[in-house]
């Protein structure tokens, strides 16, 4: 059983809330000097037009494609606040993501006690795939926060007020008013109340009008600007993302709503390879986690008070209908690893739970974890800074076993046997390496071939262990799957992460455009940012380049041939995005346009094309007849 006393009796020479401090202001520092040196994502641009168009009275969604509307509108106001920049945009996820780990402390102290909300903030904080997503304008963060503070309204609603509750389904709606897919929050959160069976009918209707409530609002407000079946049809509408995909499949979605492109279950580009590999990194990234999660519900492991059943209980539901979501997700679009980040705070939740439980060693427990913190720390920095090269999924395993195996022999010195530790490493990495091997040359993917061979080094070490059992198994491993986190972030997750520009490219460019254009100018990209930093307009007033994809954009070459673009930048994303004008847009602009600029220092050279009057190609074009 888990004592919640027993967890915070840790002599308390240091108040929590100054702990919390501590790893906020860690936690901030982090992200501050990560922000002056991180790249640009493709996306972040369309983001920030979508909030600066409505800052300049035009209306998301109805107006022009966008995102959510409160995640536009939340946006808008940072950079009201802040300015219309890049860097000042880029607050709203971090303090997004600071808030997130004040509230997991939060939840983690009401129900298991501070030394758990202790260790799910520390980590939330500083863990590497939450740092570099969180300075990235993205929605993922703001809805988090939202959901977490839903959930933590929720239970307060079941022990203290009903009306809590209510709050619950308002800010559950919010989140679905920031990022579609968080329309798990409504599902797990009505499984849990049924299952909970504490005035099951109050508790529904309760949560269900403060959904409702925000939903009806948005709609009413939404009338104004569109009629209603277009808002049943639009994302507005909260059953949009499986009624409009079953109404594709069945042939009956109204031709204006289809993709183009969207032929079947699956739409859009992204490659089932990336898909995959996606969720392998995010795996790898959060090892630990997930096995401290799994870890709760070993023999003797899990709660049995009320309170913290019915959290756990929570948790679980909440994890399992946002899996279950971005499955979904991942079998009929993509999926990437900043989508797992919206899984931490459950797992976290259950994660520290058992890692509190596993660090109970009198007088040795937090010297553990803070020796165990600053090595994950040093071989990630280490690694950013030293060494670049990936040694593959064995050459990860024995850096992480040899990793575990030196730090468990430090820790419990003379009570674990050198040679016996030593031994079963040994057994462990042998067999599991060899079946990493094995499954490579049978072209397993990757993603498959990894969960495999960790549940095989995990069931070598447990069956090795059965001869003599004196080894903490548990604890041994949870070393294995930390350490494996540190190397394989520390090899891939850094200032270019998912990003393809350098700030000092997007200096350049949009300093050029700025000069030479006129605010009324009009640019086509793949990447927006040009368009936001520059001040100029997106290309037919789309700052999603994605939109291009719906059917009612497919006379694309029609409209380009009447209003073309003063500016083509061509960034590495645009040939991506415009892949079936490809053709078209090239022979345009070897016609009409004439690159002014070229800037490097990126994944993708930058140029960009500047449209010529018409005259001016005339006569490029009978120069290169007379040529010839």
């Amino acid at each position: 059983m888990l004592n919640k006393n027993h967890i915070t009796a840790t002599k308390r020479a240091v108040h929590p809330l100054l702990v919390l401090a501590l790893i906020l202001f860690a936690g901030l520092a982090v992200r501050v000097i990560l922000l002056q040196f991180r790249w640009i994502n493709p996306d972040e641009g369309a983001h920030l037009l979508d909030a600066r168009l409505w800052l300049e009275g035009q209306v998301p969604v109805a107006d022009f494609g966008s995102r959510q509307p409160f995640y536009v509108l939340v946006l808008a106001l940072f950079l009201k606040v802040f300015g219309s920049t890049l860097s000042a945009a880029r607050l709203m996820p971090l303090v997004a993501s600071l808030g997130v780990t004040c509230l997991l402390y939060l939840l983690g102290k009401r129900w298991f006690g501070a030394a758990v909300g202790l260790i799910a903030a520390l980590i939330y904080s500083l863990l590497p795939l939450v740092v570099i997503w969180s300075t990235i304008v993205k929605t993922e963060q703001l809805t988090i926060l939202l959901a977490t503070a839903s959930m933590l309204l929720l239970l307060h609603g079941l022990e203290k007020g009903a009306m809590s509750i209510f709050f619950s389904g308002l800010l559950a709606a919010l989140a679905f008013y920031v990022r579609q897919p968080a329309l798990y929050l409504p599902l797990a959160t009505i499984l849990f109340l049924l299952f909970a069976r504490q005035d099951v009918v109050k508790n529904v209707v309760l949560y269900v009008a403060g959904y409702l409530s925000i939903t009806a609002v948005t709609i009413l407000i939404y009338l104004r600007h569109m009629r209603l079946p277009e808002i049943l049809f639009s994302q507005l509408n909260p059953l949009n993302l499986v009624w409009n995909r079953a109404l594709h499949l069945l042939g009956r979605l109204p031709q204006q709503y289809r993709i183009v492109d969207g032929a079947g279950f699956r739409i859009l580009d992204q490659d089932m390879s990336y898909t995959l590999d996606s969720w392998h990194h995010a795996l790898a990234f959060s090892l630990f986690i997930v096995f401290g999660a799994l870890a709760l519900f070993f023999p003797n492991r899990f709660a049995k008070g009320t309170q913290q059943r019915r959290a756990i209980l929570l948790s679980l539901f909440w994890l399992a209908c946002a899996v279950l979501l971005y499955l979904y997700q991942t079998a009929s679009r993509g999926f990437y690893t900043q989508y797992f980040t919206e899984f931490l705070p459950p797992l976290l939740l259950l994660g520290s739970v058992a890692i509190v439980d596993a660090l109970r060693n009198p007088g040795s427990n937090w010297r553990s974890l803070s020796l165990a913190i600053v090595t994950f720390l040093s071989i990630y920095g280490l690694q950013r800074l030293f060494w670049q090269v990936s040694p593959g999924m064995v050459g990860y395993l024995v850096l992480s076993v040899g990793t575990a195996f030196l730090f468990y022999i430090c820790l419990h010195r003379p009570r674990a046997s050198f040679a016996a530790t030593a031994l079963l490493m040994l057994i462990g990495i042998s067999v599991s390496g060899a079946s990493a091997l094995l499954l490579k040359r049978l072209g397993l993917a990757d993603l498959y071939r990894f969960i495999l061979v960790i549940a095989i080094l995990y069931v070598t070490l447990t069956a090795a262990n059965l001869v003599r059992r004196k080894i903490q198994l548990r604890r041994l491993f949870f070393l294995v799957t930390f350490f494996y986190a540190a190397f394989y972030s520390g090899h891939l997750i850094g200032p270019r992460y998912e990003a393809v520009w350098s700030p000092a490219t997007l200096d350049k460019v949009a300093g050029y455009l700025s000069a030479n254009g006129q605010p009324s100018d009009e640019i086509l990209s793949g990447g927006a940012i040009w368009t936001f930093e520059s001040g100029l307009a997106p290309y037919l007033n789309v700052p999603h380049a994605t939109e291009f994809y719906k059917h009612r954009y497919a006379d694309f070459e029609s409209a380009f041939a009447k209003n073309p673009p003063r500016f083509i930048i061509m960034d590495g994303y645009t040939e991506r995005k415009f892949l079936r004008h490809r053709d078209y847009m090239l022979e345009q602009v070897a016609l009409y346009y004439e690159k002014v600029l070229s800037v490097t220092g990126s994944k993708y050279t930058v140029d960009i094309f500047q449209l010529v009057s018409h005259s001016q190609a005339e006569n490029n074009l009978s120069g290169e007849v007379k040529d010839e």
